[in-house]
């Protein structure tokens, strides 16, 4: 497929979407994310308004394209989580993690010749109990603190979990992409 367009900045969303072998050009949207996020809207309702929110800014100048939005976020506790940003944020994020289960919600819009289609992939993920030098040392390792969560699942992040929940591993890096190559097929 060609004149794919994703509505993102994200490097790993890019990343994935090139392994599975589809020419992409991402163009960040503009839209005011944090609005979204204060709204009174689950964070599955988040996830999926600002795929969508991010694909159609991108679609009003590039109508005659493949575009996908993504959003991906981590919801603990019925709190959205975001990035932390610092090595010292992204410990304490990990150590909140330890050993209680938060979802990471993924959602992706996929807008084409009129049509638009979400597909959203919640994940159930039981970190292991973690010591402050553990959660030090995988920062140190993966320096994860610019992702969802503090933690890379496609490095090391992965042995910091117990127990991982989800229908499509993939969603857990940014994109679905079983659900996404079989939609992008039927086009």
């Amino acid at each position: 497929m060609k004149n794919i367009m994703l509505a993102s900045a994200s490097i790993y969303r890019k990343q994935q979407l090139e392994n599975m072998g589809l020419i992409v050009t991402a163009i960040p949207s503009s839209i005011d994310e944090d609005k979204v996020k204060k709204s009174e809207l689950s964070p599955q309702e988040v996830a999926e308004k600002l795929s969508l929110l991010k694909a159609k800014d991108v679609a009003k100048k590039h109508p005659d394209k493949i575009i996908i939005g993504g959003d991906q976020l981590i919801a603990f506790k019925g709190t959205i989580i975001g990035k932390a940003g610092t090595p010292e944020k992204a410990i304490k994020q990990l150590l909140n993690f330890s050993g209680r289960t938060h979802e990471i919600i993924t959602s992706i819009a996929v807008l084409y010749n009129g049509t638009e289609k979400v597909i959203t992939e919640v994940s159930q993920m039981t970190m292991k109990t973690l010591s402050r030098d553990e959660a030090h040392r995988y920062i140190e390792q993966d320096k994860a603190w610019d992702c969802a969560g503090s933690y890379k699942i496609e490095l090391n992040g992965k042995n910091l979990f117990s127990d991982i929940k989800t229908n499509d591993f993939s969603s857990i890096q940014g994109i679905p992409e079983i659900k996404l190559s079989q939609y992008l097929k039927s086009l």
